[in-house]
C-alpha cells in the first residue's frame, strides 16, 4: 500500500509541474513557440532533398554533380562529399578542399549528425548508403537567421520556468528508479544499449513492432553500426603500426646480413682471385641499391604517415606532364619494348607534377622488375568523359588472383614478390594509392597469372 501512495505522489508531483509550467508558457508570444523549436530539424528537412538526390545517384556522375550544384545554390548550401576514409570527392562552396582527408571521427556522433556554430551556420552530416552498405558520407553546412532580440523570454519567466523544470526531471527520474526492478521497458534497452557502446560492445537493438520509438531505434543502430565500423579500421590501423618495426627488422635485416657476408668474405681473403672480388663488389652494390630503395620507402611511408607529404598543386596540360614522364621511361629502357598507345590528350589537369610522376615510375619499375628483358610495356592514355587514364600494362609474370585484393596494403608483397630477387617492404603501391586518392583520382589493377599486369590511375580533368 505504501508502495503505491509513492508512486501516486510522483504522478500527482509531476502533473502539477508540467501544469505550472503550461500555465507560465501561455502569457509568452505565440510566436515565440516557433522559434523555440530545435533547428537542426529545420536543416533535416531543408537538406532532404538534396541529401535524397545523391542518395538515388551514387556514385555521382559529372551530370547529377551540375544538377546538385544548382540545387545548393538555390538553397544557399554548402556540401561536401567524401569517401569511407574521409577523401573528398565533391564539394560546393564547401570549406573543405577536393583530394584531401578530413577527420571522420570528428564529423560523424550518434544519429550521423552534428551541429556546430560558426558565425550563424550549422553543419550536419549523413551516411551515403548503397544496398545497405556505408560508402561514403555527405556534409551540408546551411546558414540560420539569428533570433530576434525582442523575442527573448523574460529572466523571471526562465528562472520560474527552470526550477519547475528540475523538479519535473527531478520526479521522472524518481519514478523511473521507482519502477526499475519491473520489466525492462524501450527507454531502459536503449540505456542499456548505450552502456553497452561506452565498454566498446556494439550491439543493434530489435526493432520495436508499432512503435513511436523505432526512429530512436533505427538511429542507434546506425550510430552502432558506424562506431563498429571505425573501431575495427582503428584496430586494423593500429595493428599495421604496431607491425611496422617487426617489418623493418624483417625486411632490412636480409639485405644488411648479406652485405655484410661479402664483406667479410673480401677482408678475410676468400675471395683470392680478381674476378670473385670483382663479383663480391657488385653484389655488394646491388645490395646496397636494394637498401637504399627501402629505406626510401620507409621514408615515405612515414610522411605520408604523418601528414607531412607536401603537395603543389598546379593546373597544367596533361601533354606537358606525361611527354617527359614517358620519355624518361624511353630514354631509360633498353632492354624491353615499348609501346606508347594513343596521343596524350590536350586537356588541363590539376595536380603534383613530382607526385605523379613518382606514381607513373613506381608502375614502371614493378613492371620491369617482374618482366623478362625480351618482353613488352605498354603505356597508354586517353580521356574517358572528365577522366584522364594513364595505365601500364607489362606480359610478366602476373599477380596471383588471392594477392589481388591486397596488393594496396601497407607492408604487402605477393607470392611472386616474395620469389623474385626484387626486396622491398611493400609500400610503394600503398603509397601510390594515397597520391591518387588525394588528387580525387582511382587506381585499380587488373592481372593473370603468367600473361602479365595493367595496372591503372585516373586523373580529373579540370
Amino acid at each position: 500500500m505504501r508502495h503505491r501512495l509513492y508512486k501516486i505522489s510522483y504522478v500527482i508531483t509531476i502533473l502539477c509541474s508540467i501544469g505550472i509550467v503550461i500555465t507560465l508558457l501561455i502569457g509568452w508570444k505565440n510566436s515565440l513557440i516557433k522559434e523555440d523549436q530545435n533547428p537542426i530539424n529545420e536543416i533535416r528537412l531543408k537538406v532532404n532533398p538534396e541529401y535524397l538526390l545523391i542518395l538515388d545517384n551514387w556514385p555521382l556522375s559529372n551530370d547529377v554533380q551540375k544538377q546538385l550544384d544548382e540545387e545548393l545554390k538555390k538553397e544557399n548550401i554548402a556540401c561536401t562529399v567524401t569517401d569511407l576514409n574521409g577523401y573528398v570527392l565533391y564539394k560546393y562552396n564547401s570549406q573543405f578542399e577536393l583530394g584531401i582527408q578530413i577527420d571522420l571521427v570528428e564529423h560523424m556522433y550518434y544519429d550521423y549528425s552534428y551541429k556546430v556554430r560558426n558565425e550563424g551556420k550549422h553543419l550536419i552530416s549523413y551516411p551515403i548508403y548503397n544496398q545497405e552498405s556505408v560508402e561514403g558520407y555527405v556534409l551540408f553546412e546551411v546558414a540560420i537567421n539569428n533570433r530576434n532580440d525582442g523575442m527573448k523570454m523574460p529572466s523571471e519567466w526562465i528562472i520560474s520556468i527552470s526550477l519547475f523544470s528540475i523538479l519535473f526531471v527531478i520526479s521522472i527520474i524518481a519514478t523511473i528508479i521507482n519502477h526499475k526492478k519491473q520489466t525492462t521497458n524501450e527507454f531502459e534497452e536503449l540505456i542499456e544499449g548505450l552502456n553497452h557502446v561506452s565498454k566498446g560492445i556494439f550491439k543493434p537493438l530489435k526493432l520495436p513492432k508499432e512503435s513511436r520509438e523505432q526512429s530512436i531505434y533505427i538511429s542507434y543502430n546506425r550510430m552502432v553500426e558506424e562506431l563498429s565500423y571505425l573501431m575495427k579500421k582503428k584496430q586494423s590501423y593500429e595493428g599495421q603500426r604496431k607491425s611496422f618495426l617487426t617489418t623493418i627488422s624483417h625486411e632490412l635485416k636480409t639485405p644488411i646480413a648479406t652485405i655484410n657476408a661479402y664483406i667479410e668474405g673480401l677482408v678475410s681473403g676468400v675471395a683470392k682471385d680478381e674476378a670473385t672480388r670483382l663479383n663480391y663488389q657488385i653484389i655488394i652494390q646491388d645490395k646496397m641499391k636494394n637498401l637504399m630503395n627501402q629505406v626510401e620507402d620507409l621514408f615515405k611511408y612515414a610522411q605520408e604517415d604523418m601528414n607531412q607529404f607536401k603537395y603543389n598543386f598546379e593546373e597544367i596540360y596533361a601533354d606537358e606532364v606525361f611527354d617527359k614522364i614517358l620519355k624518361q621511361i624511353i630514354d631509360k629502357e633498353n632492354k624491353r619494348k615499348i609501346i606508347i598507345k594513343n596521343n596524350i590528350p590536350k586537356c588541363m589537369i590539376n595536380v603534383d607534377v613530382i607526385r605523379i610522376e613518382q606514381v607513373i615510375l613506381n608502375f614502371y619499375n614493378n613492371a620491369i622488375k617482374h618482366t623478362p628483358e625480351n618482353g613488352t610495356l605498354i603505356l597508354e592514355t586517353y580521356r574517358q568523359d572528365h577522366e584522364l587514364l594513364i595505365s601500364v600494362e607489362d606480359n610478366g609474370e602476373g599477380i596471383d588472383a588471392r594477392d589481388l585484393p591486397y596488393i594496396f596494403d601497407y607492408y604487402y608483397q605477393g607470392q611472386a614478390s616474395k620469389k623474385s630477387d626484387y626486396e622491398g617492404v611493400g609500400l610503394g603501391l600503398a603509397i601510390c594509392k594515397e597520391i591518387i586518392n588525394r588528387h580525387g583520382g582511382r587506381i585499380f589493377v587488373k592481372s593473370s597469372l603468367g600473361k602479365g599486369t595493367k595496372i591503372s590511375f585516373t586523373l580529373p580533368v579540370v
